[in-house]
């Protein structure tokens, strides 16, 4: 919570925007391998995570070029 800079609530909600995501992401995966194959799939999950990885890392990118402005 302390390096979040998040409060109680936040937190707790924060862990359950993850929670639904998680159970989202599994039906999803489920589905997706049904309809395109188990390597297929992979190579898709694999685009969200870099995805979500490239949103982090422009974020910390965008708040040093604010407060280096």
């Amino acid at each position: 919570m302390e390096d979040l800079g998040l409060s109680v609530a936040e937190f707790s909600l924060f862990g359950s925007i993850l929670s639904i995501g998680s159970l989202i992401g599994a039906a999803i995966s489920g589905k997706i391998t049904d309809l395109f194959g188990r390597k297929m799939t992979m190579w898709i999950l694999n685009l969200f995570y870099i995805g979500g990885w490239l949103a982090i890392a422009f974020t910390k990118v965008s708040a040093l070029l604010l407060i280096l402005s």
